[in-house]
This record gives C-alpha cells, sequence and structure tokens, in this order.
C-alpha cells in the first residue's frame, strides 16, 4: 500500500523513476512478481490492485504470463477495464434495434489499434461475446500477448473472445484491411504509446505517437460513413489543447 507518511511530490518521484525504468533498462524483461506489485503500489495506490486477465500479480508469475517492463507501465489494469466492458454491455443492451444487441448474428466487431497487453479487448470481447482483430507493431510484445492467450485458452475460468486474432503489423494496415464491414457497434480502441506526451503536467493527446487526431482520421477514412464507438485511454490530468 502506498506510504501514507510520503508527500504527493515524494510519490510522484517515486513512480516517474519506476516508471522510467520500466520503459527503459527493463522494457523488453519480464517483469518479476515483485515489479508487478510495485506498480500497483505505485500506479494504482495499492500492490493487489494491478491484475490482468482477471489475474493478480501474483497468479500471473506464478502461472508464467509473460508481462513485459513496457506493459507493466502501459497496460490497463482490470478494475479499469471490467467497468469499461460494463458501460459497453449496457450500452449496447440499450440499442433500440434487436438486431444490434450483443449475442446476435450480424454484431459489430472489436478493433484493438494499440494491443499491448491484449487487456482491454480481452475483457470487453468476453462481455460482448464479440470477435476481436488486434494489432501490434513491437515484435516482443506482439509474442508475449500470444504467448498469454494461448494460456488462457488453456484456463477453465477464462474464455478467449472467439477469433481474437492478433497481428503483427501497423494500425493503419489493419484498418485498410478490415476483416469484416464496417457495422454500427464496431468498437475501436485507441491506445497509443503516450511516451514523452504524458509528464507531470498531464497528458498531452497531440503529442501521442501516432497523435490521437491522426488515428481517429484514419478510423473515420476506413468507415465509410458508417457510425462506430470509440474507446480512448487517457489519465486524469489532460493538457489542454490551445
Amino acid at each position: 500500500m502506498a506510504d501514507p507518511t510520503l508527500t504527493g511530490s515524494d510519490q510522484s518521484r517515486r513512480y516517474f523513476a519506476f516508471r522510467d525504468l520500466m520503459l527503459g533498462l527493463y522494457r523488453d524483461q519480464l517483469a518479476t512478481a515483485k515489479q508487478l506489485c510495485m506498480a500497483g503500489d505505485l500506479i494504482y495506490g495499492d500492490e493487489s490492485l494491478f491484475s490482468l486477465y482477471g489475474l493478480t500479480a501474483s497468479e500471473l508469475a506464478a502461472r508464467d504470463f509473460n508481462i513485459l517492463g513496457r506493459t507493466v507501465v502501459e497496460a490497463s489494469i482490470d478494475a479499469h477495464v471490467d467497468a469499461l466492458a460494463m458501460q459497453f454491455q449496457n450500452l449496447m443492451g440499450m440499442q433500440a434495434e434487436p438486431e444490434l444487441r450483443p449475442g446476435n448474428k450480424g454484431q459489430g466487431a472489436i478493433f484493438d489499434l494499440f494491443c499491448g497487453s491484449g487487456n482491454i479487448s480481452y475483457h470487453v470481447g468476453c462481455r460482448l461475446g464479440c470477435p476481436v482483430f488486434a494489432s501490434e507493431m513491437d515484435p516482443s510484445v506482439y509474442k508475449a500477448t500470444l504467448h498469454n492467450l494461448s494460456l488462457l485458452r488453456k484456463t477453465s475460468k477464462s474464455t478467449v473472445p472467439v477469433n481474437f486474432q492478433l497481428f503483427l503489423t501497423d494500425y493503419r494496415k489493419l484498418l485498410a484491411n478490415l476483416p469484416t464491414d464496417p457495422h454500427p457497434t464496431d468498437i475501436y480502441i485507441i491506445e497509443p504509446p503516450w511516451g514523452p506526451a504524458f509528464t507531470d503536467a498531464g497528458l498531452d493527446l497531440t503529442q501521442t505517437s501516432p497523435s490521437v487526431k491522426d488515428i481517429v482520421a484514419n478510423i473515420r477514412r476506413s468507415r465509410r460513413g458508417v457510425p462506430c464507438y470509440i474507446a480512448l485511454k487517457t489519465t486524469d490530468h489532460i493538457v489542454p489543447v490551445a
């Protein structure tokens, strides 16, 4: 648990020091159980809060899940994505047309453009029963996530969404070769690398690589006028756009 004797500035320094290590020296190394717990403490305020795929930090380590250093910092934890998945479930359930509701033939798909751990699309896909198509450019992250999805398929408690396909490619190539026709309940998950876009001042969405503006523009071009849903990962501090 976070040390209550530390000031906010102390906690911030510890977080950024940890973040720099995990995105730098330990970027492509497998994280230890201790590092996963540290992430829970420094990023979320309690070491028990770091969990992915429905598994705690100790369970991830004990079951040989491959969580890279960069993924420790970049991944969205279960507590956050569970809430998002439930919001989508409620939203889809409110659609007036029965054919647009989850579980019906002709429903949409989930497109995870910067897959990383795949934890967001994994939870949303499981809850909605939608196929998932994901792209990831980093070979190390791609390999680790394929390994983790393989382990999840063997776990009786978890069911990987049917037709969860992960491609080692740029998100623009995925958009240019969508495996399904555009559907009004398609969901696009946007989580580009923050890198230098995230500082003490907050997250500057114009400085992610690629920028959110460019990503949305590319999605719109691929949709041919068909509406969709977009989920964008941010933080609670956003740098105002001038």
